[in-house]
């Protein structure tokens, strides 16, 4: 096994993102987000983040997990989190790629004239 091998994505709840971005979110249930993510060829498992609340919760299912790299978009405002996680399990932070704005589902339920 080489570093890369798996992808796991973990997947926030849809309670984790109403407090995040507000009551008319998600537009896609965590259900049909996974459904979506789990049909990429590329994507070996989903973790569906039902009732995680705090850090250290999270910082366990890393452990647990025990990832070689924990990669994220750049700029992401948990990368604090993040980085702390890799230093407790010896794995390297990876910013992948630019967060796409003007693909996000917030511009795109502007563009159709739902009330966002």
């Amino acid at each position: 096994m080489q570093k890369g091998d798996y992808l796991f994505i973990l997947l926030e709840s849809d309670e984790s993102v109403k407090k995040l971005k507000g009551d008319k979110k998600p537009i896609n249930s965590q259900d049909d987000r996974a459904q979506i993510l789990s049909a990429l060829k590329f994507v070996d498992f989903i973790v569906l983040l039902n009732g995680i609340k705090i850090s250290k919760e999270y910082d366990d299912l890393v452990e647990e997990i025990h990832p070689d790299i924990i990669a994220v978009t750049k700029n992401d405002n948990a990368i604090f989190h993040k980085k702390r996680q890799a230093k407790n399990i010896n794995a390297k932070v990876i910013s992948v790629m630019e967060r796409l704005e003007d693909k996000s589902t917030t511009r795109l339920a502007k563009l159709i004239s739902l009330d966002f």
